[in-house]
């Protein structure tokens, strides 16, 4: 089974969040898909690239999890996750370059191994005062 790495961010134009690859460009960042169209006349393939500019602070990686409803989970999103216990964290999907994966950051700067029994609550980039404190 092959990983699937995709990119979110917000579009400069609309606001609207498109999903894709990333590319960079003179300091420019896009989030762009291609697709197919096959002519009828000659069965040609012809590929056509949509790319969209978006804001480079809202970008974030597909994690490659999906949450425990089906959600797929991205960087900078905002996780929760209730242990057998019945205690509960709540922090921030995040990139942690010393285990080189996806965690659940706290506000505390604790580290939670990010599963798929997770639930997404919010993108960040939504709603800024998840980024207060």
């Amino acid at each position: 089974m092959s990983r699937q790495i995709k990119f979110r961010g917000k579009s400069l134009d609309t606001g609207e969040w498109v999903y894709g690859d990333l590319i960079e460009n003179q300091g420019r960042y896009f989030i762009y898909h291609a697709t197919s169209e096959t002519t009828l006349q000659d069965n040609d393939v012809n590929i056509v690239v949509i790319a969209v500019a978006v804001d480079p602070d809202t970008i974030g990686q597909y994690t490659g999890l999906k949450d425990r409803n089906g959600k797929e989970i991205y960087e900078g999103d905002t996780v929760g996750y209730r242990f057998t216990d019945s205690s509960s964290v709540t922090g921030k999907v995040v990139w942690w370059v010393a285990r080189c994966g996806f965690y659940i950051r706290t506000r505390e700067n604790d580290y939670y191994e990010l599963t798929e029994h997770c639930q997404v609550i919010d993108i960040i980039h939504d709603n800024p005062e998840l980024l207060e404190d």
